[in-house]
């Protein structure tokens, strides 16, 4: 943050917080209209003008105020950098957590994840990651291909072993 200068007194620093804090519509002019909102009547606006373009002079309003409004930015970018990386974080392990509970699930044998499940929790990933999703992933990267095809492949027979054992519960429950 920009140091105060030592020599502007505590109504001068007020002045200038009232024209940073008008943003888009910093003007001294509208420093002046804010700063006589807060003083008599009978205060000359002409005379406020004068005292205010002169400690804007002294003080330099105008560059204190860029070097402020650059840091405001700054901050505000690197907050939003933060939360982005935030929900992509939260997203990605929620995806993770989904996969592992699927693959944990499979293998115990208490539920059979279907092969559109863990497609849709792989697109997400790759979604988050900025990675392609479609017929360009596979063009894109030859490794990933093989492992992708593995996989669906692995993914078709749980699918075929699903709806077997669907049909035998259903044929066992029409027998009984």
């Amino acid at each position: 943050m920009t140091k105060q200068i030592t020599t502007e007194n505590p109504k001068q620093r007020e002045a200038f917080l009232i024209y940073f804090n008008l943003g888009k519509e910093r003007s001294l002019d509208n420093a002046c209209r804010e700063i006589a909102k807060t003083l008599p009547k009978e205060t000359k606006m002409t005379s406020l003008l004068v005292k205010i373009k002169s400690w804007s002079a002294n003080y330099k309003w105008v560059e204190r105020a860029r070097i402020m409004d650059k840091e405001v930015s700054e901050k505000a970018e690197e907050i939003a950098i933060e939360k982005a990386t935030m929900k992509k974080s939260d997203i990605l392990d929620a995806c993770k957590n989904t996969m592992l509970r699927y693959i944990k699930a499979l293998n115990s044998g208490d539920l059979i994840p279907t092969a559109k499940d863990f497609k849709a929790m792989w697109e997400i990933m790759r979604i988050e990651l900025g990675k392609p999703i479609g017929q360009e992933a596979l063009i894109n990267a030859p490794t990933l291909n093989i492992f992708l095809t593995k996989n669906q492949n692995i993914l078709k027979v749980v699918e075929r072993t699903s709806e077997e054992i669907k049909k035998a519960l259903h044929e066992e429950i029409e027998n009984d």
